[in-house]
Order: structure tokens, then sequence, then C-alpha cells
């Protein structure tokens, strides 16, 4: 088996051997080649590498730090939301244990107006029918008055 390199010195041998100033000029013009092939790829990589690559770094890094504003804002809003819900939820709490103190006041309270009504509305019926019987007495004794009154005066105009 034969080696790359050999067969390659081999042929650039007998190239020489025929046309000596093109293949010493051929061999310089292919190395100069390889090495400015190899420099460009060098320079465009670097170059790519410092233009795109921190571009998107960067921006990722801009991005990432967007996100993670938005994340603290978030758990600021939910932080508040629970302190907010845990006042609310005291706040019911304490409505609640009010409430369940005041009710039975309430409910005594709210017999004891109903008492006051129906008393109010037995001395109402009391005092409704003492009306209309002292309405009636009084009637009665103004008629009896009026009938004394004109009694006298028919009897003084028959005297005079």
């Amino acid at each position: 088996m034969m080696d790359f390199t050999a067969v390659l010195a081999d042929l650039i041998a007998e190239s020489y051997k025929k046309k000596p100033g093109l293949t010493v000029f051929g061999i310089f013009f292919g190395i100069t080649m390889v090495a400015i092939a190899v420099f460009a790829a060098a320079y465009l990589e670097k170059r790519d590498f410092q233009k795109i690559a921190p571009k998107e770094i960067s921006e990722q890094l801009i991005e990432l730090e967007k996100f993670d504003d938005g994340l603290k804002k978030l758990s600021a809003f939910i932080a508040i939301q629970k302190q907010q819900l845990a006042e609310k939820q005291k706040l019911i709490s304490d409505l609640e244990s009010k409430r369940t103190e005041l009710e039975p006041i309430v409910n005594s309270q709210s017999e004891v107006v109903e008492a006051i009504f129906k008393a109010q509305e037995q001395r109402a019926q009391k005092s409704k029918w003492f009306d209309l019987s002292l309405g009636f007495v009084l009637g009665i004794f103004g008629s009896l008055i009026a009938s004394v009154i004109f009694k006298l005066m028919d009897r003084r105009t028959k005297n005079a």
C-alpha cells in the first residue's frame, strides 16, 4: 500500500523534471492558497463569533433579564394578591365572629321589639275604644246640654 505523501512526492518530482519553473510556481501557489484559506477561515470564524454569537448571547442575556424582571413583577403581584386575600379573609373572619356575637342579641332584641309593637298595638286598640266611647259619651252629653238650652229658650219665649 502506498502512502499518499509518497505518491504526491513522485508526482511533483516528475512534474519538476518536465517543467521545473511551472512546478515551483505551482507548489508555491498551492501553499500560498492553502495558507490564505486557513487564515481566511480563522478570520471569518473569529469575526462571525464576535459579531453573531456575542450579539445572540447579549440579546439572550437582555431577554433573560427582561424575563427575570417579568417574573419578579409577577412574584410581587402574587405576593400582593396573597396579602390582600389574607386581609380580606381576616376581615371576613372578624365579621363572622361579630355576627355570631351579635346574633343572639339581635334575636332577643327582635323579640323585645315585637313585644313592644304588640303592646303598642294593644294600647292603640284600647285607646281606639276609649276614644270612641269618650266621643259617644261627649256627643250624648252635648246633645243633652243642647236640649236643655233649647228648653230654656223655649220657656223664655213662651213667658215673654
